[in-house]
């Protein structure tokens, strides 16, 4: 003889003192019934642990990615500063050539190409004062073209408009004028027969008579007379001769 299924009762009384609801259910059923409660609530919790997880990982993707922009940033800047650091030390070899003699040329090579001007520039190198002779090129930029022929010799530096002017070496401020042609032209002796010339200055920042140093912001760049972009006319003369400032220029 099968035993009698075992059943639990369910009432429902409402509080109003209504009709009372009776209900009976298998305890098998009713257990069936909880354990998939159970396993829904562990799901849910899992569904949510997941969906947390995933957040965190999108926040960590996009944290790796901006620190590797971040990391290429600096890598193209660590690049730029070896390049820099090669020609610093290209020009630094220069200079210690020319200090130690090691590019003398004899007196009896009268022949030589730039004879006159290279001795005289490493006389003024080797027994002169540095910061005095004009090496450091005024303005950041680089030569875009030889200027008229109705201008005085020198070369034309291309600038952003209003970039600052340099000193390209101590010395004084013996000259602040407007040229219609150059517009502000500052120029600076450097004793020992050298000068340097800056035309096309838009502002002065320095008044004549003043000593200046190697590096002293003098003026800022003005505007081309053919195109709208800054340009800085820059000359040296030796001993009342122009000379090519390209052949004094160390550092950038």
């Amino acid at each position: 003889m099968i035993p009698p299924l075992r059943r639990l009762t369910l009432l429902i009384i409402p509080e109003d003192g209504g009709r009372t609801y009776e209900y009976k259910v298998l305890r098998v059923v009713f257990w069936l019934a909880g354990l998939a409660g159970v396993c829904v609530v562990v799901m849910l919790g899992l569904g949510f642990q997941a969906y947390t997880d995933a957040l965190y990982l999108r926040d960590r993707v996009e944290r790796l990615e901006i620190d590797n922009a971040v990391l290429s940033e600096e890598m193209a800047l660590v690049r730029d500063l070896e390049r820099a650091l090669r020609r610093l030390e290209a020009r630094n070899r220069q200079v210690t050539e020319i200090l130690s003699g090691s590019h003398a040329i004899q007196e009896d090579e009268p022949s030589a190409p730039n004879f006159e001007q290279y001795i005289s520039a490493v006389s003024r190198l080797r027994w002169g004062r540095l910061s005095t002779v004009p090496i450091l090129w005024p303005v950041r930029g680089e030569v875009m073209a030889e200027p008229p022929a109705n201008e005085r010799p020198g070369v034309l530096i291309a600038a952003r408009m209003g970039s600052l002017i340099r000193a390209s070496a101590g010395g004084k401020v013996i000259r602040v004028g407007f040229e219609e042609a150059l517009g502000y032209v500052i120029v600076i002796d450097h004793g020992n027969g050298l000068s340097s010339s800056y035309g096309r200055a838009a502002t002065v920042l320095i008044e004549q008579g003043r000593y200046v140093h190697k590096g002293q912001p003098i003026g800022l760049c003005g505007r081309s007379s053919t195109a709208r972009r800054g340009v800085l006319r820059f000359s040296v003369l030796e001993n009342g001769e122009s000379r090519d400032p390209l052949s004094y220029r160390l550092w950038l």
